[in-house]
């Protein structure tokens, strides 16, 4: 959700994108597009696990790119 008065450009991205599908996972919406979301509005990201076989413990980073800028 956009909680500040302006308008903002943002995508979520995987840091690597081999070790991300190689641990089941996935993010939703898959595309490498901008969202653009105004003020007060919010956007659905979804991040699926859906491993076809155990797997040892394991982190994965998520990045949020804020026009530009990586958190």
């Amino acid at each position: 959700m956009n909680r500040s008065l302006k308008t903002v450009k943002f995508k979520v991205i995987p840091r690597d994108k081999k070790a991300f599908a190689a641990n089941s996972l996935s993010i939703h919406p898959e595309n490498v597009q901008d969202i653009v979301l105004k003020p007060k509005e919010s956007y659905p990201v979804e991040i699926k696990f859906r491993p076809k076989t155990r797997l040892i413990p394991f982190e994965q980073d998520i990045l949020l790119q804020v026009e530009g800028i990586e958190e």
